[in-house]
């Protein structure tokens, strides 16, 4: 079933980054089908599925055996690798490097810790995805030039191989696996719904009549759009101010530690901030790592009403009201479901959110729309891309 002799060139660097460049001619460009499966018939061949979540890294690999209907399937996780191997970064602008170290693992999966070949690979993954094969530009993944993941994967493993964003994965996974109220009736009066992701990144999808809009190809992309024209330059992006810059997680860190240095001489300011956090910036400053303050931190320090991080995370509470306000207005949906590690982490900056929304919003547009926060206990994401990729399979593997 392996070719070994395609995977070890792969791997000792004798395959060109040309050959796997080329665009399957014999795949169409596929929509995105996020429609619900009325006939419960629809999902009676089982399928298994492999999931490769990326973040900033290789998050994680999943296999998911869709028997039954989706709210039955069970996923489960490659656990083995070491902690140092899970956090494994990208430091190769091609990608190669990346996708080496992805193929290496889903290897170990097939034949170490699952002991079975997936019918389908399904790459959940930020960034600018081309014809659900190449990622043509990730910041996230340190990822420049354009790589064509599903054909790299698929030639050293003769698996099916379809690539997919991440907001596209968690847009799926909060309505068919999620618990938000609004969502039964989304499914039921085919209503437009809008995932808004927060975290490393920020992206989102729009979903409309079950097809994600993708506009001229980069719809959805809302952290490109500058909010802040005097804000922190972008350098991979050459821009000054975008809503990812001033909201992501990197960038929440540098801000309340740029907030602390301009209010460090203020001592009554000073003798306010949480104590642990404080700690925290110190150490941050004196090791040059101006973005390792997690959001639990935050969060802990926006509870206790610490004034650097209420100013920071106020603000960057404002600029993302600022965005959503525009789309209830341009496009009216239903149902926002604002997820990531920021929302999800602070219950108090979605209140803010949802606050600044509601005093930027017209209100009978704002009446028409109902923003839900993610909740945090499935890995949404995973089961989402299993969706796409099981509606995948019936297309393309029967």
């Amino acid at each position: 079933m392996i070719k070994l002799e395609i995977y070890n060139l792969i791997i000792l660097g004798q395959i060109r980054k040309e050959d796997i460049m080329i665009v399957r001619e014999d795949r169409k460009h596929m929509e995105i089908d996020l429609s619900p499966c009325i006939d419960p018939n629809v999902f009676e061949k089982i399928k298994i599925i492999y999931v490769v979540k990326l973040e900033t890294s290789i998050s994680s690999i999943h296999r998911i055996r869709t028997t039954g209907s989706p709210l039955e399937w069970s996923y489960d996780r490659v656990t083995r690798f070491s902690s140092a191997d899970c956090i494994f970064k990208n430091q190769d602008e091609n990608g190669i490097r990346l996708l080496e170290e992805i193929v290496r693992r889903l290897q170990y999966a097939c034949d170490t810790t699952f002991k079975e070949y997936p019918d389908l690979i399904v790459v959940s993954t930020p960034g600018t995805i081309q014809k659900n094969q190449i990622i043509a530009r990730a910041s996230r993944l340190g990822i420049t030039e354009p790589i064509n993941v599903a054909d790299f994967i698929q030639n050293a493993l003769q698996t099916s191989v379809l690539v997919i964003r991440d907001t596209d994965s968690r847009a799926a996974g909060e309505i068919y696996f999620g618990e938000h109220a609004s969502a039964d009736r989304v499914i039921r009066e085919n209503l437009d719904f809008a995932v808004i992701m927060v975290e490393e990144g920020v992206g989102m999808s729009l979903v409309q009549n079950w097809r994600i809009t993708r506009g001229a190809g980069a719809a959805g992309a809302i952290g490109r759009l500058v909010v802040e024209p005097n804000g922190q330059f972008n350098r991979f992006y050459n821009q000054r101010g975008n809503l990812e810059t001033c909201i992501a997680i990197p960038w929440l860190s540098r801000s309340i530690i740029e907030e602390y240095l301009i209010q460090n001489d203020k001592q009554e300011h000073t003798d306010q901030l949480d104590k642990q956090l404080l700690q925290q910036i110190q150490g941050a400053i004196k090791k040059e790592k101006w973005e390792s303050i997690n959001m639990e931190l935050i969060d802990q320090a926006l509870k206790n009403k610490d004034p650097i991080v209420l100013t920071v995370m106020q603000r960057a509470a404002i600029y993302l009201a600022r965005i959503i306000s525009a789309i209830i207005a341009i496009n009216n949906p239903y149902l926002i479901i604002l997820t990531g590690e920021v929302v999800e982490k602070s219950e108090a900056f979605f209140d803010m959110v949802k606050r600044e929304t509601r005093k930027l919003s017209w209100g009978k547009a704002w009446e028409r729309t109902t923003i839900s926060k993610a909740a945090s206990q499935k890995e949404y994401e995973v089961l989402g891309a299993s969706y796409i990729g099981y509606k995948f399979c019936q297309e393309e593997l029967t």
